[in-house]
């Protein structure tokens, strides 16, 4: 909860088999933030309604077609404010926003452009934008991963210009330290859509894609409650499939049995930077927040 972010709508999933199709889901908007919004300033009610609505329509189709590009892009716009605020964030967030150019990522107003290929603290660099190309030099002592705003470009986004400096610099002609040869696989065996979405969206940040083909799959993740779970962790770990198995702390019983079977089981609240984990370790990238 922020106290200076108003929620305008939101759209609650309600019960489903879990293929998506026969998904009903509960559209609310909150007169209550209108009202405080509109209390600050010029405010346009026909519009900001009917953008809330359709934003939260669109949450509704994505999660019918088991898709979360709109879900990952909200939670790169929760990052990216606590980079505005000074907080700690996810270090690649950006990547799951809008993709303008390759290496060029937007979220809401600012514009975020991937250093691809590495230079060392204090060394020049070229930075293309809108058809010019501008040469600055990096701070020295720079610590990395580093968000640097661009000043005095032509044609400026609405927000800021970020350079992203990776974490480590890289050989001329290789990829980053955080790039990815071939992007992990992960199958998310979990019918809860909103929690579905979340880690979808880490896996995005991490460089990785969601599959829905649980046999040709780099990572499986599913809740221990489910039906046959150690049967299907067996199967997957013969595969050499990893296995990420999670559900609530006082149910330490399954969580010893996906164990068992196989699985790196860990309670609901610890899922999460446990999938980060095991992606960063699949692909060395940064771990620092900053």
């Amino acid at each position: 909860m922020r106290g200076d972010v108003y929620t305008l709508g939101e759209c609650i999933p309600l019960e489903w088999t879990g293929t998506g199709a026969d998904l009903q889901s509960r559209v609310v908007l909150y007169h209550g933030s209108f009202v405080a919004l509109a209390r600050l300033g010029p405010f346009d009610w026909r519009h900001e309604t009917w953008e809330t609505l359709a934003h939260e329509l669109r949450h509704h189709l994505e999660w019918r077609a088991n898709a979360g590009a709109l879900e990952a892009y909200d939670w790169a716009a929760e990052e990216n404010f606590k980079r505005h605020e000074g907080q700690l964030f996810d270090p690649v967030f950006y990547r799951s926003g809008e993709v303008v150019a390759p290496g060029v990522y937007k979220v809401d107003d600012d514009v975020f452009i991937e250093r691809e290929q590495g230079a060392g603290s204090g060394e020049q660099v070229d930075v293309a934008w809108h058809g010019r190309r501008y040469r600055l030099a990096l701070p020295g002592r720079l610590r990395r991963p580093a968000f640097l705003t661009l000043e005095g470009l032509a044609e400026p986004p609405p927000g800021d210009a970020v350079l992203v400096v990776p974490r480590g610099p890289c050989p001329s002609g290789t990829a980053c330290e955080w790039s990815r040869s071939m992007a992990e696989r992960v199958f998310l065996a979990t019918r809860d859509l909103v929690f579905r979405s979340k880690l979808a969206a880490v896996v995005r940040a991490a460089g990785g894609d969601v599959t829905a083909d649980e046999a040709a799959c780099d990572i499986a993740v599913l809740d221990v409650e489910g039906a046959g779970v150690a049967d299907r962790i067996r199967a997957w770990t013969v595969k050499r499939i990893r296995v990420l198995a999670y559900g609530s702390h006082v149910r330490p019983d399954l969580l010893r049995a996906a164990r068992e079977a196989g699985a790196v089981a860990v309670p609901n609240s610890e899922v999460v930077e446990t999938l980060r984990g095991m992606l960063s370790a699949a692909d060395p990238g940064p771990s620092a927040r900053g």
